[in-house]
C-alpha cells in the first residue's frame, strides 16, 4: 500500500506551522485509535473567536503476527471544522468533518458493521466521507487538555476481494454506503499558546479572588465582583391555577365532576411533593378563588369565598396538614382576567368592550349589564369561551429551604436552582476554575434566580465582560446594579474602553476611584491612557 499521499499531509501541516504561530495550537492522538495498533496525530489550531480548524490522520503500516492472514494496514486522513460554544479548547463543541484514505485488510472485523466477511477474505480499496462532530475538552492544566468526541455521518468506499493468504486470486470489485458513526476519540492534547497569547500571559496584572480579566481584551481592564451575605432564611412560594368545576350556583365540591378529578390530583401531587421534599418546610397554604362577572355581583362574592373554602377543607384532608398553616381569600369577580382576554382576542368592537370593562366609574353589576345590552353578539362569545376559565382557584404555597453544603448546591444548581441563595450560588462559582464554563453559568444561575437583585446584576454583567461577550447584554445588566457603586463604575468604564468612548470610560474609572476602587481604577486608567498614547509614569 502507497503512503505518498499521507506523507505530503504530514509535510504540508509541518511546513505551515511556522506561519500560524500568533495562533494558540493543540497537538493530540486518539488512544482508542491506538487500541488498533494505529499510530496517530491530528494538529489543531484556532482560526477566529470560538472557531477552530483541525486535521488528524493515521496510518498502521503493518502486517499482523500472523502475516497477511490478519492484516490491519490503512492510513486516514481526517481535517475537520469547530464551532465552541464557551471559548476555543474549552468545554461544548459542534463541527463538519470529512475522511478518507485507503486500506489492505484481512482477517479482522471491521467496526461498525463496515465490509463483512473480512474474517475469511481480504479487502483493498479506498473510502471518503464525512459528517458531523460533537464533543467536549476539559482543562487538565496549562498544557494538557482532553477530549472526548463522536462523529456521525457518510462514508462511500470502492473495494477489491480477494482470497486468503498472501495475496490470492481476485474474486470480485465492489462498492458500498455506510451511515453511521464515523469516529471515536478519547484523545489526549498538548497545547502550545501562540505569540499572542505568550505576550498576555506576561503582562497581565495578577489575578486574586473577585477580580477577573476579559479575555478579548488586550489592554486587559480589571473587573472588580462584590460578594453577597448569606439569605436567612430562604423563603420561597409556589403559584398554580387550578380550574374547578362546581354545579351551577352551588359550593358544594364533587371530586368526580367533570374536570375535578385531574385538577384535584394536580394540586394534591404538588403540595405532596412539597411537604416530602428533605431540603422544604411548607409554612403556608393559600387558596384563591374567583367567581366570572356574569350575574349579580353579592351573590358571586358568595360563591368566589365559599368555593375556596370548600376547596382548602378538601385540600386540607388530603394532604394532612396542620389548619394553621391554611389560609382562603377570594375576588369576586376576575375582571382583570376578563379585559386581559379582551386585549388578546380578535373580536369586533374590541376597544369598546375594553373600554366598558375598564370603566370604574360603573360598578361591576352595570359593567356587566352594558356589554350584554350593547355587544350581545361579543358577550354570548365571551361568556363561551372566556367567563369558564375565569371561574378559577388560585393557590400559592410557601415554604423555606434549608442551607445546603457546597456538593449539595453543585447537584441541583442545573436541576433546582429556585433552592439556593445568592451566596450558595457565588460558593459554587469560588469553587471553580476562573473563567471557565462552570464558573460563567454560575452568575447567569444567579442573574435569572435573582433577576432584580443588583448584586446578582452586577457580576453577571462582569461576567459578561469577562468572557469577551455580548456588551449589550453586559449593559442590561449593569442597569439594575447600584449606579453609584465603586464596582459598578468600574465596570461600566470597561464596557465604554472596549467600545471605543474613551473620554467616558476615563470618567468613569474616575469616579470608580472617588468611590473606593483606587488600586483597580489605577489599573485600568494606566491602560486607558496607554489606548490614548499618554506616557505613563
Amino acid at each position: 500500500m502507497k503512503v505518498s499521499k499521507f506523507m505530503a499531509v504530514a509535510i504540508l501541516m509541518c511546513l505551515c506551522i511556522q506561519s500560524m504561530q500568533a495562533q494558540q495550537i493543540g497537538f493530540k492522538t486518539n488512544a482508542l485509535y491506538w487500541a488498533t495498533t494505529t499510530p496517530n496525530m491530528g494538529m489543531e489550531m484556532e482560526v477566529g473567536k470560538k472557531h477552530t480548524a483541525q486535521v488528524f490522520f493515521g496510518l498502521n503500516p503493518w502486517k499482523q503476527s500472523s502475516g497477511d492472514h490478519s492484516s490491519l494496514r490503512h492510513w486516514m486522513v481526517m481535517p475537520e471544522y469547530r464551532y465552541w460554544f464557551n471559548q476555543n479548547f474549552d468545554g461544548w463543541f459542534l463541527g463538519a468533518h470529512a475522511l478518507g484514505g485507503q486500506y489492505n485488510v484481512g482477517g479482522v472485523k471491521f467496526p461498525f458493521g463496515l465490509l463483512k466477511g473480512l474474517r475469511n477474505h481480504r479487502y483493498e480499496g479506498w473510502y471518503a466521507g464525512g459528517g458531523i462532530t460533537a464533543g467536549k475538552q476539559w482543562n487538565l492544566s496549562k498544557h494538557w487538555n482532553f477530549e472526548a468526541s463522536l462523529g456521525l455521518g457518510y462514508i462511500h468506499t470502492q473495494y477489491d476481494k480477494f482470497e486468503c493468504g498472501t495475496c490470492g486470486e481476485k474474486l470480485k470489485s465492489a462498492h458500498k454506503n455506510y451511515v453511521g458513526p464515523t469516529k471515536v476519540a478519547l484523545s489526549l492534547i498538548y497545547l502550545i499558546p501562540g505569540r499572542a497569547d505568550e505576550k498576555r500571559s506576561t503582562d497581565a496584572p495578577q489575578i486574586i479572588e473577585t477580580i477577573l480579566q476579559p479575555k478579548q481584551n488586550v489592554l486587559k481592564p480589571v473587573l472588580q465582583l462584590q460578594a453577597v451575605v448569606a439569605e436567612a432564611p430562604k423563603i420561597r412560594h409556589l403559584d398554580k391555577r387550578a380550574y374547578i368545576d362546581f354545579p351551577v350556583n352551588r359550593i358544594e365540591l364533587r371530586a368526580d365532576y367533570r374536570r375535578n378529578p385531574a385538577q384535584l390530583d394536580s394540586i394534591i401531587t404538588t403540595i405532596k411533593a412539597l411537604k416530602a421534599d428533605k431540603n422544604l418546610q411548607v409554612m403556608g397554604i393559600n387558596i384563591h378563588g374567583f367567581a366570572s362577572p356574569e350575574g349579580a355581583y353579592k351573590h358571586n362574592e358568595y360563591l368566589a369565598k365559599n368555593r375556596a373554602i370548600t376547596l382548602t377543607e378538601y385540600v386540607r384532608k388530603m394532604v394532612e396538614l396542620p389548619d394553621s398553616i391554611f389560609t382562603v381569600s377570594s375576588t369576586a369577580e376576575d375582571w382583570d382576567g376578563l379585559r386581559e382576554y379582551i386585549k388578546s382576542s380578535n373580536l369586533e368592537k374590541k376597544k369598546q368592550l375594553l373600554a366598558i370593562a375598564q370603566d370604574e366609574k360603573l360598578d361591576p353589576d352595570a359593567r356587566d349589564a352594558k356589554l350584554k345590552q350593547q355587544y350581545p353578539v361579543q358577550y354570548r362569545t365571551l361568556l363561551t369561551n372566556c367567563y369558564p376559565a375565569l371561574r378559577h382557584s388560585d393557590y400559592t404555597v410557601n415554604y423555606t429551604v434549608r442551607g445546603l453544603s457546597l456538593e449539595e448546591s453543585k447537584e441541583i444548581i442545573n436541576k433546582r436552582p429556585q433552592l439556593l441563595s445568592l451566596q450558595e450560588i457565588y460558593r459554587i462559582a469560588e469553587s471553580c476554575e476562573l473563567g471557565s464554563e462552570e464558573f460563567n453559568h454560575s452568575f447567569q444561575v444567579a442573574a435569572t434566580m435573582f433577576p432584580d437583585d443588583p448584586i446578582a446584576n452586577l457580576n453577571a454583567g462582569a461576567m459578561e465582560i469577562q468572557k469577551g461577550g455580548d456588551m449589550t447584554i453586559a449593559k442590561k445588566h449593569l442597569a439594575k446594579a447600584d449606579q453609584k457603586a465603586a464596582e459598578t463604575l468600574n465596570n461600566l468604564g470597561i464596557i465604554a474602553m472596549i467600545e471605543g468612548d474613551l473620554k467616558t470610560a476615563e470618567e468613569y474609572f474616575s469616579a470608580a476611584k472617588v468611590a473606593g476602587l483606587t488600586e483597580q481604577a489605577d489599573t485600568n486608567l494606566k491602560e486607558l491612557k496607554k489606548k490614548q498614547n499618554y506616557p505613563v509614569k
